[in-house]
């Protein structure tokens, strides 16, 4: 977008014109998942598997064993999420205190 505001367009319209659709591409590009980490896709595809195969076992009536693998996968998650975004995770027993991170 620089690029753009740089260039010598005398013309305020082409100017917002082009600014409008750099946004938009950059919102295409967000919702269609092209601006994570090869990382954060791999968890997300990860995360869906497990999930997956809670759900299997629950209709098989295994709920115990759907029930540890849904929440360990979630906890999973949440943790890497909160860790993305700075939120600092301290574990005390079997309490769990979440306070932002300072700084």
């Amino acid at each position: 977008m620089e690029t753009v505001l740089e260039k010598l367009i005398y013309n305020d319209r082409v100017k917002a014109g082009l600014i409008v659709g750099i946004v938009k591409a950059l919102k295409g590009d967000l919702e269609d998942g092209y601006l994570q980490t090869l990382p954060e896709l791999v968890r997300a595809e990860m995360f869906e598997n497990f999930n997956e195969m809670a759900r299997h076992l629950l209709e098989e009536g295994y709920k115990d064993a759907a029930a540890v693998i849904g929440s360990a996968s979630l906890e999973s998650h949440l943790h890497r999420l909160a860790m993305k975004h700075g939120i600092q995770l301290s574990q005390t027993g079997r309490e769990s205190k979440y306070k932002a991170q300072e700084g």
